[in-house]
């Protein structure tokens, strides 16, 4: 039976969901599920603790309002967050010139590959982790430039800055340890296709077979190739929800000083 997911009270994240159609991961009842709160207390220790409350605690009244140039700037990066989502869901896709392209990046079993060298699923493993760190560093620089312009916002813009920050340390670590299970994780749907194929091939010798057809439209690794862009999807949305918090917040403040 596949493992329980985290109890984290999200239950119908994207990410949740499409690793449980996958068989990954067995969806815990949201009934059961812990609050929230009890949860981010299980995983901060007190000196996160503290660095959140004194996000909470500080007055910025001595922070000074934005100059226009400074208006200007955060306009110009809050352009970039449709931007550099479109850029890293087609990254992702292997959308190359506009046109999507199964298979495109993963890497591709040379000429007399067999089923049976398949079987070494580090390749994919690597090719996964490669992705995430794609992930991680593009939107970490974006989040820092959105954090940055937002505490030049007056206090209220400020406050939220320090507060993404501690949040942002607090529960890197944790965010780290989950999003990191994910490519071994996958090893597990893709020896399931392998072997899917593997039986397929027993019961009709005559199938095609070889490097060239398994990324045909419907072949175990076109197949394997889609799941695992689901779930880089699914992980890059969740990726993206506190800078779109952040992008929230800092089009309020613009928008309150027209």
């Amino acid at each position: 039976m596949p493992p329980a997911l985290p109890r984290a009270g999200v239950h119908n994240a994207r990410l949740v969901q499409c690793l449980a159609a996958l068989g990954l991961a067995a969806p815990a009842a949201a009934a059961t599920a812990d609050p929230l709160g009890l949860q981010l207390g299980g995983w901060l220790d007190w000196t996160q603790a503290g660095e959140v409350a004194q996000a909470l605690e500080t007055r910025w009244d001595d922070v000074p309002p934005p100059t226009p140039l400074q208006l200007q700037r955060a306009r110009w990066s809050l352009a970039a967050v449709p931007q550099v989502r479109r850029e890293l869901g087609d990254a992702l896709g292997g959308v190359v010139k506009g046109r999507p392209t199964p298979g495109a990046g993963l890497p591709r079993p040379g000429p007399g590959t067999t089923l049976e060298d398949m079987a070494d699923y580090s390749p994919y493993r690597q090719h996964a982790f490669g992705q995430q760190r794609t992930l991680q560093a593009r939107l970490d620089e974006l989040r820092a430039q959105l954090r940055g312009h937002l505490s030049r916002m007056g206090p209220s813009g400020a406050q939220m800055a320090a507060l993404d920050a501690a949040w942002q340390t607090a529960l890197a670590p944790r965010e780290h340890q989950l999003l990191s299970m994910l490519p071994p994780l996958l090893g597990d749907r893709y020896e399931a296709l392998r072997q899917e194929h593997l039986a397929a091939l027993q019961a009709d010798p005559g199938r095609p077979d070889g490097p060239t057809h398994w990324l045909a439209p419907g072949a175990w690794l076109a197949r394997f190739a889609a799941d695992l862009n689901e779930v880089m999807q699914a992980e890059l949305a969740l990726r993206l929800e506190p800078l779109e918090g952040l992008a929230s917040a800092l089009r309020h403040e613009i928008e309150t000083r027209r």
